[in-house]
C-alpha cells in the first residue's frame, strides 16, 4: 500500500568477516544500505567512537553507486570510518576483499 509507515532497521555489522574478509560486488544486494549508513554516523556518535576496524568494522554503503572519473560504472561505495576524534567519508573499490569493513543491509 502507498499510504503507510515503513520502517527500515540497519543491520551495520552485516557481511563482516575480520578473518575471510568479503568483497562489496559479491555481497550487494537489493537491502544493501545507502544513505541510511552515513544517517547512522551522523546521528549515532556512540557508535563511531566505537569503531575501530576489528571489533566494530567500518560500513561501506553498498546501496550507493559512485561513479568517479576515469572507472567503469560502480567501482566504488562510501565508506565511513573513524578517524582521530571524528569520522571519515571515502570512496572505497567495490571489488576489494575488506576484512575491517561491514557491508550493512536494510530490514523491513
Amino acid at each position: 500500500s502507498r499510504d503507510c509507515v515503513r520502517i527500515e532497521v540497519v543491520d551495520l555489522g552485516a557481511h563482516f568477516n575480520p578473518r575471510d574478509g568479503a568483497i562489496a560486488k559479491d555481497v550487494r544486494g537489493k537491502d544493501s544500505a545507502h544513505f541510511a549508513v552515513i544517517y547512522a554516523a551522523a546521528e549515532d556518535p556512540a557508535w563511531m567512537r566505537q569503531v575501530d576496524g576489528k571489533s566494530v568494522p567500518w560500513a561501506l554503503a553498498c546501496g550507493l553507486e559512485l561513479n568517479l572519473p576515469g572507472d567503469d560504472a560502480w567501482m566504488h561505495s562510501p565508506r565511513v570510518r573513524r578517524l582521530g576524534d571524528g569520522a571519515d567519508l571515502h570512496a572505497f573499490h567495490v571489488g576489494t576483499r575488506y576484512r575491517n569493513a561491514s557491508m550493512p543491509v536494510l530490514w523491513e
